[in-house]
């Protein structure tokens, strides 16, 4: 079964053929919308979130797990956030490029990014990927050449679509 005010989903109530209860969840919204409290099922605790003035996330706390020192930049990029669990911490961060596109990110493993003037996301660490003309993904498994194998099995010309200027 499921409950619901005028807007939100507030219980879940799993039943049974015989009309008993398994397990319930319900959820609780502050007045912009947004998941506040969560009652795990088997009362096992309660998940809480907070959010700030912009309705951004900022944490999240339950008997397990929380996320905390979330921040953001101006624009409302995702700068930091710190998972917490039984087995330790992971801080994250991430960096973005003048066009607001993610360009690197640092945790448990760091990646860095870059795109092409279309917004296509080309390079993952070192591995490139490759684009048709309708900015379709076509594959991302580099060959001993240096091109890109295709999901439909051929192989592309090194491609470099950087738009430096424009004439």
């Amino acid at each position: 079964m499921y409950g619901y005010n005028a807007v939100d989903l507030t219980e879940v109530k799993r039943i049974n053929l015989s009309g008993e209860q398994l397990y319930s969840q319900t959820y609780r919204y502050d007045q912009a919308g947004n998941l506040i409290q969560k009652d795990l099922p088997f009362n096992i605790g309660q998940t809480t979130y907070a959010y700030d003035l912009r309705s951004q996330h900022k944490s999240i706390h339950s008997p397990h797990f929380s996320e905390t020192g979330v921040t953001y930049d101006a624009v409302g990029n995702l700068l930091t956030q710190t998972y917490t669990d039984p087995i330790g911490r992971l801080p994250c961060q991430y960096a973005y490029d003048d066009l607001y596109q993610l360009n690197s990110e640092k945790s448990s493993a760091n990646h860095s990014y870059q795109h092409d003037s279309l917004f296509n996301r080309f390079v993952k660490d070192d591995q490139r990927f490759d684009f048709n003309s309708l900015n379709q993904l076509l594959g991302n498994k580099l060959t001993k050449s240096g091109r890109c194998q295709c999901m439909d099995g051929k192989q592309s010309s090194p491609t470099f679509r950087l738009l430096t200027s424009i004439d």
